[in-house]
């Protein structure tokens, strides 16, 4: 069993986001978001995924239930609007490593601000800069839709079949807010020139975040299953965008989750 950890604040999490539609009810949006994440966790890692909310997972929980990896899903809710009580099991959680962590996008930003780095946006929009997504981060700079990584350590088995003959990975970026240092004990792994931290893993482990998210990987062209992938591109995609399950299957083979050659 792997754990999917729903980082949204409950208040936005109520509201759908990042899922509601105009006339869809918006906790409806949210699980069907959810469900289709672990779905692609449980194609990538062969294992069930159960979800908890960041709030309700404590030592305890994982003793009882011992999942046998964690994930970080991102979020649209500033952290200075959490409260710091709520926060405290899982940072302790992250700090002590105890078990493989993959952070996606807020899940990345978490376990910087677990290890007592700054999270914050990339930068304001200039005067003749336009807004790709006004509706979250309004007038701040963003990475927007399926972007190319600069892979900085290539050996690294998280990246095992994803630069070959030097190609950039591609993934869904969806942020306004970035990880502004590399915390203690981690290397960086990838980069991209608008946000330096894109991939971190802490040294000696598998605690891995990403600023992107894997987990919007596309097999067909145009499709929408996704609701990030529909908040991204409304119309769909044109293209296939695979890399983000080679990503998956990567972390989970490399964690032990899932057996057999990677890829």
């Amino acid at each position: 069993m792997i754990l999917f950890v729903d980082m949204e604040h409950p208040q936005a999490a109520r509201q759908g986001a990042p899922c509601a539609a105009s006339g869809d009810d918006p906790e409806a949006q949210r699980a069907a978001y959810i469900a289709d994440v672990c779905r692609r966790l449980e194609a990538c890692s062969g294992n069930r995924c159960v979800t908890q909310p960041y709030w309700a997972v404590t030592q305890e929980w994982l003793d009882a239930h011992r999942p046998r990896a964690l994930i970080l899903s991102g979020n649209v809710t500033d952290w200075d609007d959490y409260k710091e009580a709520s926060l405290t099991h899982l940072k302790r959680i992250v700090r002590v490593a105890a078990l493989p962590v993959l952070g996606l996008c807020g899940g990345l930003q978490f376990i910087a601000l677990a290890h007592g780095v700054d999270v914050g946006p990339i930068r304001p929009l200039a005067p003749s800069e336009g807004d790709v997504a006004a509706a979250f981060g309004d007038g701040y700079l963003k990475e927007w839709g399926y972007t190319k990584i600069d892979v900085l350590v290539d050996d690294d088995p998280i990246f095992y079949g994803l630069t070959v003959d030097g190609r950039s990975p591609v993934f869904l970026e969806a942020h306004y807010c970035e990880v502004k240092d590399i915390p203690r004990g981690f290397e960086l792994l990838a980069s991209t020139s608008t946000s330096r931290v894109q991939v971190l893993r802490r040294s000696g482990t598998l605690v891995y975040g990403t600023q992107f998210h894997p987990e919007a990987y596309v097999d067909e062209p145009h499709h929408a299953d996704n609701c990030l992938i529909r908040h991204v591109y409304p119309e769909g995609t044109t293209g296939r965008h695979p890399d983000g399950r080679r990503f998956l299957l990567n972390f989970f083979h490399a964690a032990g989750v899932r057996k057999g050659a990677a890829g």
